[in-house]
């Protein structure tokens, strides 16, 4: 089974050991959210296709519109950029971010560029 890491700061690592927890990062207080909001985009966007290549065979004329998936991603992409605006009556998302090695080098010796992105090279990588 691969390992699941955490790479943080002395700091954090010290508050895992005394707490026995991971503590979680309200999303938008993360440095970048592009990450969920590419993934929600890509999502929506294969869904529609899914439905638009549907809708063409149900109506089994082939020449349907053609459906803008670009464009539709921009617009969900504009709709969850406003749900997630501070003023928002949604909840709040929370994070905490784990990484899985590809290969047996980085399950060896873990992910440089993590290490060096999230510990300035001088954290810890906890596993799991």
């Amino acid at each position: 089974m691969a390992r699941l890491s955490h790479y943080t700061s002395l700091g954090g690592l010290e508050g895992i050991a005394q707490s026995k927890s991971l503590w979680a990062t309200d999303f938008l207080d993360l440095n970048d959210k592009t990450e969920m909001l590419f993934g929600h985009v890509e999502l929506a966007k294969s869904a529609l296709s899914e439905a638009h290549a549907e809708c063409k065979r149900l109506m089994k004329s082939g020449e349907g519109g053609v459906l803008d998936l670009d464009a539709t991603g921009e617009i969900i992409l504009d709709f969850h950029r406003q749900s997630f605006a501070r003023n928002s009556l949604l909840e709040h998302l929370y994070v905490t971010s784990f990484a899985r090695a590809r290969n047996a080098d980085q399950e060896h010796r873990g992910m440089l560029t993590l290490w060096s992105r999230y510990t300035q090279n001088k954290g810890y990588c906890v596993s799991i």
